[in-house]
């Protein structure tokens, strides 16, 4: 994770495997071969970008954290094999567990996302940053430094402030310790080094003046000692205000962070965000805090932009748009006024032409009932013909499926061929498997075992063919047999259809002749009545057009509505856009 300030939460990240976790949940356990293509696998089957097996290779292990499918994922990828045959071996671990475990160590509530917001897990019901409770951001990274996942934990930033309160009581005790244990030092070693020198000093003063010991000196031993106390007092007090003077500056340096910090968030917060925070160097948690709030202003500034172009752009298209709606509804109602002239007059029309109608419909109804009698023996004659070609065509299509079965039944034999075959040369290459795997030892165990099973299935096939093959020649005689015998009554049916064809012709010669008029009175029912039709849907089709033009008309004032509210919320937008101010 890059800009982690918690040594915990970087250590259980970095390394989940190695943080000494109570347990460890494996989601899924891959084999690959040496070109790294999926040969089996137990547990989840889950995609995405897994960076570790790209990063693994001969002899080295590769173990990275990213997102698939079904969430978070740390898989670690170990090289297998040796130089005839190489593979990859891929545990996967849910790392929900160490994440948990890192809430509980840290106290912190902890969210896992991609970098597309999608949230992946959450230790607890995330609360609403209020007061100093604030969202600190992480990046987690692969080993090519690349982010891969966005972990993201709340932090109250007044354990900052108790801690700076409590650093500058803390010395302040100190300090008033610190100067009484001075002050007792000083009149031990005022009492060792000054009263009893002035006491041996008096007393050699009174032996002088006594007379009793003339040549008695003076010694400058206690003014040397008493100099000598009065630097180390000197040096210590220089020291200590040392001391308080670096704590002085580091608070007051925090303090200046902060109130610059407070300063540019408050002109954010009236909507000035043009507003920049110097960027420190400094490895603490304020300038990774400035940082952020940073790049937060900078995200804001750019989107409130984005927000007031697309406000004019909105407005401007709403206004044409309103334009357009209204020309289109004058339009419209100029159309409804049309089509109820046009209604009217074709109202008119289908009138006479329902008159004209019913006359023909009489004259018809005499001409039907002459020639229903000359009707009742072709009609009779045309179902009996029909029911002989029905009857021609079931016995040509059963023929012709019956020899259409035959040749697949053929086919079959083919097919059955060529799996004996494979068969046969699935046998060679399990026995070449199995040799290939008593050669390459134990780690050809595993191939050696599915080389019997193949070889054991290629016997079960060629068994199973042979009975098939046995089936399809049963089968090919009974086609033969059946097709003989429907073509010989596909035989006997044409000859039937021929004598009814030609009774059925000299009949139809007889009707003609009465069937005569009966078209004519037919053609001239059918014009009238395709003209009544027409003139029906000519008036349909008007009363629909008139329809239509009226709800369009209702569409477009209620579109006139809707573009009017988009108009007034792309006002309101732009006008809460514009009270942001925004850097050019």
């Amino acid at each position: 994770p890059a800009g982690t300030a918690n040594p915990m939460l970087q250590k259980l990240l970095a390394a989940p495997l190695k943080s000494g976790l109570p347990q460890v949940q494996a989601t899924s356990v891959r084999l690959y071969n040496g070109n790294k293509q999926l040969l089996m696998q137990a547990g989840d089957s889950e995609s995405g970008d897994n960076s570790a097996l790209k990063n693994a290779g001969p002899g080295q292990t590769a173990a990275a954290f990213w997102l698939s499918d079904r969430g978070s994922r740390y898989s670690v990828v170990r090289p297998l094999g040796n130089q005839t045959g190489r593979g990859y071996l891929e545990i996967s671990f849910d790392p929900v567990f160490s994440l948990q475990h890192v809430a509980e160590l840290t106290h912190l509530p902890l969210r896992i996302e991609t970098l597309f917001g999608d949230t992946r897990f959450e230790s607890e019901p995330w609360p609403a940053q209020s007061g100093n409770l604030q969202e600190i951001r992480y990046r987690v990274l692969d080993r090519n430094h690349v982010p891969v996942a966005k972990l993201t934990a709340l932090d109250d930033f007044s354990s900052l402030y108790d801690a700076t309160r409590q650093t500058r009581n803390t010395i302040t005790a100190a300090f008033v310790a610190l100067i009484g244990a001075v002050l007792l030092i000083a009149i031990l070693l005022l009492n060792r080094f000054l009263f009893r020198p002035v006491q041996t000093m008096t007393s050699d003063m009174d032996r002088v003046a006594s007379g009793a010991e003339a040549d008695a000196r003076l010694g400058d031993r206690a003014l040397k000692e008493f100099h000598a106390l009065a630097n180390a007092f000197n040096r210590m007090n220089q020291q200590v205000q040392d001391i308080i003077e670096r704590e002085r500056q580091a608070s007051e340096d925090i303090k200046g962070k902060v109130e610059l910090i407070q300063d540019v968030v408050a002109m954010a917060a009236e909507g000035d965000l043009t507003g920049e925070i110097m960027v420190y160097r400094d490895q603490d948690i304020i300038s990774e805090l400035a940082t952020g709030i940073q790049q937060m202003l900078n995200s804001l500034n750019s989107l409130v932009a984005r927000i007031q172009q697309s406000g004019v752009q909105v407005t401007s298209s709403a206004t044409e748009i309103a334009a357009t709606a209204k020309q289109q509804e004058a339009t419209v109602t100029e159309q409804a006024a049309t089509t109820n002239q046009i209604k009217a007059t074709v109202t008119e029309i289908t009138a006479t032409s329902k008159e004209l109608l019913n006359t023909m419909n009489e004259v018809t109804e005499v001409a039907w009932k002459t020639s229903e009698g000359a009707n009742a023996g072709r009609s009779s004659l045309q179902s009996m013909e029909k029911t002989m070609h029905q009857m021609m065509e079931a016995t040509d299509s059963i023929g012709s499926k019956l020899a259409v079965l035959s040749e697949k039944a053929g086919n079959i034999n083919t097919v059955v061929t060529t799996i004996n075959r494979v068969a046969d040369q699935t046998n060679l290459l399990s026995l070449n498997a199995a040799i290939e795997a008593e050669k390459a030892g134990e780690y050809g165990v595993g191939f050696a075992v599915v080389a019997t099973e193949i070889r054991r299935l290629a016997d079960q096939t060629a068994v199973a063919t042979w009975d098939i093959e046995q089936m399809v020649k049963e089968m090919q005689s009974a086609v033969s047999a059946g097709v003989m015998g429907m073509e010989k009554f596909s035989e006997e049916v044409r000859h039937g259809v021929d004598d009814v064809r030609q009774v059925g012709s000299q009949l139809a010669h007889i009707i003609e002749q009465v069937d005569t008029l009966i078209p004519r009175f037919e053609e001239v029912n059918e014009g009238m009545n395709s003209q009544a039709q027409g003139g029906n849907q000519i008036r349909d089709a008007i009363v629909q057009l008139s329809e239509s033009a009226q709800q369009t008309a209702d569409s477009l004032r209620q579109s006139n509505g809707a573009i009017m509210q988009l108009n007034e919320a792309a006002n309101r937008l732009q006008e809460g856009a514009s009270h942001f101010r925004v850097s050019s």
